[in-house]
């Protein structure tokens, strides 16, 4: 009852990708996460939706789960993290200027 998900597929393998995923604690729970891949949102399923408060205090794992399992290939270039939810243009205009 903690945890918050968001589950989609992956794009095509072996190609550069932007992601951004919103977190919005003023949301409903079940509309918390929002992932975007190459500017746009993409459908995902859930399998669960915590509290708002669990993104207060949770730490989040980029490629890995529980940062000792399933570990993605791949590498990463300028992670931001930012105080407020992003809206939809703003992602779209993030990934157009790459």
């Amino acid at each position: 009852s903690s945890r918050n998900n968001a589950y989609f597929s992956r794009p095509s393998a072996g190609a550069w990708h932007h992601y951004a995923f919103v977190f919005d604690t003023t949301a409903a729970p079940a509309q918390q996460i929002t992932p975007y891949v190459d500017g746009v949102p993409v459908s995902y399923t859930k399998t669960a939706s915590g509290s708002p408060a669990a993104f207060t205090s949770s730490t989040l794992y980029m490629m890995s789960r529980n940062a000792s399992a399933l570990l993605g290939a791949g590498s990463l270039d300028e992670v931001a993290v930012y105080r407020a939810a992003l809206g939809a243009s703003t992602i779209a205009a993030h990934y157009a200027a790459r």
